[in-house]
């Protein structure tokens, strides 16, 4: 059963359009630039999650071709509070649809809507908090890397 406000995906390369469509007319306060950015968690030397914007032009290997599992297709409902956790693995997590909050050890707390990608690499320690918030489901596409 979908969720209501929940949008139904044929294929990946639907999705991809998807992606691509919402990320040109995306704009959120807190991006450093309108450019594509991908925000990146990672795990510091003090153990906690910190993130870092990476961009095409300061990471060049973003333009190349990712080595990955597949794609995974999820919805979650507005209110899903995940506590305290790091990745499972290296990832790239895309929100389609929908609005979340990530929540890191150092009090901070960021809101990032449609067309974001995150680059999941905290795989160690604490961990970071996921919130979807707004009055829709997120609609994600997780791609595991290799």
């Amino acid at each position: 059963m979908w969720a209501p406000g929940a949008i139904r995906i044929a294929s990946i390369p639907e999705a991809i359009g998807i992606v691509q469509h919402r990320f040109r007319n995306w704009k959120t306060v807190g991006v450093p630039c309108e450019c594509m950015n991908i925000s990146r968690l990672y795990t510091g030397a003090d153990g906690q999650t910190h993130m870092e914007w990476m961009d095409l032009e300061s990471h060049p290997e973003l333009a190349t071709l990712q080595k990955a599992e597949g794609i995974q297709f999820r919805s979650t409902d507005s209110g899903r509070f995940i506590d305290w956790h790091p990745a499972p693995r290296r990832q790239f997590v895309i929100t389609i649809s929908g609005e979340v909050e990530i929540g890191l050890g150092d009090g901070s707390v960021h809101r990032f809507g449609a067309g974001h990608v995150n680059l999941a690499e905290d795989l160690t320690g604490q961990g970071h908090t996921t919130r979807v918030v707004g009055d829709q489901p997120r609609v994600t596409a997780t791609i595991p890397l290799t």
